[in-house]
């Protein structure tokens, strides 16, 4: 018997029913249907009501036993034979169902967990020899395992998605089978004659849920009966029950050990198991074994393994450090690290303890992070009930894991606090005291500041965060070489805004001075530029410090700047002004669509990105002018250098492949996110106008290439607005004017100091403490008309009568996890957005707009928003892509640019043909004497290329290329990290790999001599890209992935060996320049 998994995808037994009379309820719609479709056909009803008088909306939806049925309720109302009271009802299929229920379901017999210890043998160390119900749900792609627990009587239900789960097993068999099965309660192997077995190998732990009872029952069933527009037959019981999310509930944490589950099959559901073997062959899913031995496991020391050394570079760059990481899953610890990142105040000043910091996030079993419903349970069904929220086993494992730590490797790690970027990513940092070096918990909190005005609890915990930003540190500044200045307020309306909100000064030779000491010039040695502006971090003081020429003080803070009492005295830099690329988003696109602007606006800027796009692997010309303005970093400089010295894209593989990176990832961002480049715009910090020149309505705007020269001055129209930005009023249309005071403020938006009311805050309620802003001068994107700015008034925030306690923030920290909301508002901004005729101008988009700036804000005033029911999209247009939710195609300016976008994509050239590299070996960069260092070089690139290999696997890199430029197609967020951390990681992990090989060049160097870096640069491409050394790898075929990126290590080297051998001049010249 064979059925197509494709096949399973295309099932629904449910309909949309329109044209319902108001006055008919759920059960006289069941029995009208019924009357025609056949006697307890009708599953489950559901007829929509207005939110405010519950009355009906004449439409709703029917979920039938079968296929069948849903069949012929469709069939019936097209020929006009459902007519009720006059009313012929209009049915409609309906892909998505009022309650889920398995496509497919059979039961085992036994349910061993454990893991495969050889090729067809399963070590066990639980099993439950009871009724296990299997269930697949196709549509939402996931499998589920259903059982009881004999011991406690408990119900629990495990679950996976497909994509986490290798599949495999045995066939049902009608026959004395052959094989081996062991029973785990028993030493001897015995014969046994089965329908089957199944094994799922898993790539995590499966999210458990408890079946338990709902306290307020006989309401629910008094609902139940009253609920006049929703049906549900024979589930009385089932809705007096909910599943609720739970931890490892086998003894000895059996669940957490083991990484594959058996189930045994009977005999009795052999047919069915055989249409679910044959449902998972028909999708290469299924892996078929002979036989599978099962053996009781007496150890539990499976998958502790140490950690590969390849993954760990020897050396890193200044600022960075190796901290340890715990990933807290609600059934697993994954010790990760130590990882590479970049350091703080902290661990800078507490190095020598490094290694008892530990950063620790909790998430998903999938690593992805844990919604609110799994630390406190609301029951909902479709029928209308409000119950209490009961908090699950998981928000206490994490709650005992803040208040009692954790021990690892011999140490007792301790809350310890957590930055504002932390707590949104749900991790925290712990340490492990050690008395003899006098580091403690207290005693590090004690010398990051005094905290005891503060009487807020977010607000504490916010301030002792701030200790923890990444950042570089600069040089000392003595209390007596800084200034205070008064902040710049004024009152309108009954509202005190200050325009000087985080702003300070520095003088432009302690400016220079920093930009030293950090490295974060820009530009070309000879032409670089200091930049105007620096995020920064000094005692207490937070905000940015912008170079004001006349300044006498090292730097000038302002009131507004301080945070908290800190004695603290080195300044650290977590940012400066810069060239940065501008992109639209779906954000800034859904607000200028609603101010005015034409379709056809977006979809020309997106069709002339894609023509841009296409010419980068074509022509040298072409990919020029792309990275020029929308790229930087090391990546860039090596490809523009490889193209300015004369290779064309198609010429060089290694050019050829980081093009195609660059290319594959900037079509994915438009795609997924619609990400469309604006030449004629810049993401710039924001900065204050010091000499009152400008004037309300009016900005300076100066601005470098991504070379950093030249700058030019910025004249005309321009939209400001900064993201997330939701309110049509964020979207600010300013006038850009020169003025010769300002001529030193370069790769920034200086606002005006007048006026009734900030610019900054006029734009999503910012401020001038380090918020970059979107600036574009693209006369296509000023809108016609512009919104009156939303008021962005912070909540009240609870204020306590003491300082905050260590327990308090430990509580907030939970709260923020349970009351988190903000990803979630900003979906339903897009889709009320898109399918709304009045756009972001709608008052449920005006509403979420209202409930942004709030969940922005909790973080730091610790008020949550709550996001009520009436604003929970019910479908979600196609281009949002959730798949195992109702969708429609979306009509509005984003589903054209999806489908659009689509169509380009079709169109344009996504790959090129990569030659093998040992086809391109170019004699021209090979010099004389390079034989004498080929032993060393080929010793180093072996090493580098099984690190390089390593990182990429531990982080799902697809290709080399991607490693060196930071252009990831499909990056996934991987160990509770999201995308950008990933990315970050990686480039970290990357840059320490790049330190070890530039010490190996100069070990060689330093063992050859004078003047031999040319040859040796030469004898690193040779064992590179020579066919020789290829044959020695991988045998005559050359079929295997090729790593080459050892060889432009050192690109500066090479291009300057191809400059001169096309000038034909001597190596002696060459040699000369340095």
């Amino acid at each position: 018997m064979s059925l197509k998994f494709s096949s399973l995808m295309t099932l629904s037994c449910t309909v949309r029913v329109s044209n319902i009379p108001y006055a008919m309820v759920a059960e006289e719609l069941m029995e009208f249907l019924e009357s025609s479709i056949g006697a307890g056909t009708v599953f489950a009803i559901k007829i929509h009501t207005e939110r405010c008088n519950w009355k009906s909306k004449g439409f709703g939806y029917v979920q039938f036993e079968t296929e069948a049925a849903a069949i012929k309720a469709v069939e019936l109302s097209r020929k006009c034979k459902l007519r009720f009271q006059q009313k012929a009802l209009k049915v409609d299929y309906e892909q998505t169902h009022i309650i889920d229920r398995p496509q497919l379901s059979f039961c085992g017999s036994a349910l061993h967990i454990g893991w495969v210890a050889a090729e067809n043998e399963f070590s066990s160390l639980w099993s439950w020899k009871t009724l296990v119900t299997i269930e697949l749900y196709c549509r939402k792609q996931k499998l589920i395992l259903i059982f009881e627990d004999t011991d406690t009587a408990a119900s629990y239900k495990l679950s996976w998605t497909l994509s986490s789960l290798h599949i495999g097993g045995t066939r049902s068999r009608t026959q004395q089978s052959s094989g081996n099965v062991m029973d785990p309660g028993t030493q001897n192997e015995t014969k046994k004659s089965r329908g089957g077995i199944l094994l799922l190998q898993a790539k995590h732990a499966p999210k458990i849920h408890k079946k338990v009872k709902i306290v307020s029952s006989l309401r629910r069933k008094k609902e139940f009966s009253d609920g006049r527009f929703s049906f549900l037959r024979d589930k009385l019981e089932e809705q007096n029950h909910l599943w609720q999310r739970c931890t490892d509930f086998t003894k000895n944490n059996c669940i957490a050990l083991a990484s594959s589950y058996c189930l045994e099959i009977p005999m009795a559901e052999g047919v069915i198991y055989d249409v679910f073997v044959e449902t998972l062959l028909n999708d290469d899913a299924f892996n078929e074994f002979t036989d599978i031995y099962i053996k009781p496991e007496v150890s539990t020391s499976h998958g502790q393994h140490n950690r590969s050394d390849h993954l760990i570079p020897t050396e890193l760059n200044e600022g960075l450090i190796r901290i340890n990481r715990l990933i807290i899953t609600p059934t697993k610890e994954y010790f990760i690290g130590p990882e590479v990142e970049v350091s703080n105040r902290v661990t800078r000043k507490f190095k020598d303890v490094l290694d008892n910091f530990l950063r620790v996030q909790f998430t998903d079993e999938d690593m992805s992070a844990l919604s609110a419903r799994t630390l406190e349970t609301s029951p909902e069904t479709f029928l209308k009930t409000q119950i209490r929220s009961e908090r699950t086993d998981i928000y206490h494992r994490i709650h005992d894991v803040l208040k009692h730590g954790i021990r690892l490797d011999g140490k007792n790690y301790e809350f310890l606090a957590f930055s504002s970027s932390q707590l949104r990513s749900h991790s925290l940092w712990m340490f492990a005291s050690d008395q003899n070096l006098n580091s403690t918990c207290d005693s590090i909190r004690s010398w990051m500041g005094n905290f005891a005005n503060i009487r807020n609890v977010a607000k504490c915990a916010a301030r002792m965060g701030q200790c923890f930003s990444s950042s570089k540190q600069g040089p000392v500044i003595c209390h007596y070489e800084i200034e205070e200045i008064p902040d710049i307020e004024r009152m309108n309306a009954g509202v005190n805004y200050c325009f000087s909100d985080g702003i300070g000064r520095i003088s432009p030779a302690f400016a220079l001075d920093v930009a030293r000491t950090c490295a974060c010039f820009k530009g070309k040695r000879h032409n670089a530029l200091t930049p105007s502006a620096f995020q920064i971090r000094y005692g207490g003081y937070k905000g940015v410090v912008a170079i004001y020429p006349s300044s006498i003080s090292k730097v000038t803070f302002r009131p507004s700047m301080k945070k908290f009492q800190s004695e603290l005295n080195v300044l650290d830099v977590l940012e400066w002004t810069r060239f940065l690329p501008c992109y639209l988003n779906r954000q800034i696109i859904t607000l200028l669509s609603t101010l005015g602007l034409s379709d056809d606006v977006f979809i020309s800027m997106q069709k002339e990105r894609f023509i841009s796009l296409d010419g980068v692997l074509k022509n040298r010309e072409a990919a020029v002018k792309l990275l020029q303005v929308s790229c930087g970093g090391e990546h860039h400089k090596m490809m523009m250098q490889m193209l300015f010295a004369g290779y064309d894209p198609g010429e060089e593989p290694f050019l050829l492949s980081m093009l195609q990176a660059f290319k594959s990832a900037q079509i994915q961002q438009i795609l997924k996110k619609s990400k469309i480049f604006v030449p004629k715009g810049r993401i710039l910090m924001g900065c204050l106008d010091e000499y009152a020149c400008l004037n309300y309505g009016e900005v300076f705007v100066k601005v470098s290439s991504s070379e950093g020269s030249p700058v030019h001055v910025i004249k005309g129209t321009v939209i400001v607005t900064k993201n997330p930005c939701l309110h049509p009023g964020d979207i600010r249309i300013l006038q850009a004017v020169d003025s010769p005071d300002l001529q030193h403020m370069i790769d920034c938006v200086v606002f005006p100091q007048k006026g009734a009311r900030p610019h900054p805050n006029e734009c999503s309620g910012s401020d001038l403490d380090g918020d970059l802003y979107f600036v574009s001068w693209d006369e296509r994107l000023i809108p016609p008309v512009m919104e009156p700015p939303m008021d962005y008034y912070p909540p009240n925030s609870i204020a306590l009568d003491h300082f905050p306690t260590l327990e308090e923030i430990q509580d907030y920290f939970m709260e923020y996890m349970s009351n988190d909301s903000l990803g979630t508002i900003a979906n339903a901004h897009v889709v009320f957005a898109d399918k709304e005729p009045e756009k972001a101008r709608s008052q449920p988009c005006i509403e979420l707009a209202e409930l942004s700036s709030i969940a922005v804000d909790f973080p730091k005033t610790g008020v949550s928003a709550m996001l009520p029911k009436h604003l929970r999209p019910k479908a979600y247009p196609d281009f949002m892509e959730k798949s195992g939710k109702r969708s429609y195609i979306s009509t509005g300016i984003l589903g054209k640019l999806y489908r659009a976008a689509k169509e380009d994509i079709a169109g344009i050239t996504t790959s090129a043909h990569l030659k093998l590299y040992h086809e391109y070996y170019d004699p021209q960069l090979v010099l004389d004497g390079y034989e004498d260092h080929v032993e060393k070089a080929l010793q180093y690139r072996r090493v580098y290329d099984e690190k390089l290999t390593a990182m990429m696997q531990f982080y799902g890199v697809q290709s080399e290329a991607e490693m060196l430029t930071g252009c990831f197609s499909e990056l996934r967020p991987t160990f509770g990290n999201s995308i950008k951390d990933v990315e970050e990681k990686i480039l970290h992990a990357f840059s320490g790999l790049v330190v070890d090989a530039k010490s190996w060049f100069k070990e060689m160097h330093v063992a050859a001599g004078q003047n031999k870096d040319y040859v040796i640069a030469s004898a690193w491409y040779h064992v590179t890209y020579h066919r020789d050394f290829l044959k020695q790898e991988q045998g005559p075929e050359l079929g295997k992935t090729w790593l080459v990126s050892f060889a432009w290590l050192n690109y500066d080297k090479l291009l300057e060996i191809k400059k001169y051998r096309r000038l034909d001049k001597s190596l002696s010249a060459m040699e000369s320049l340095k």
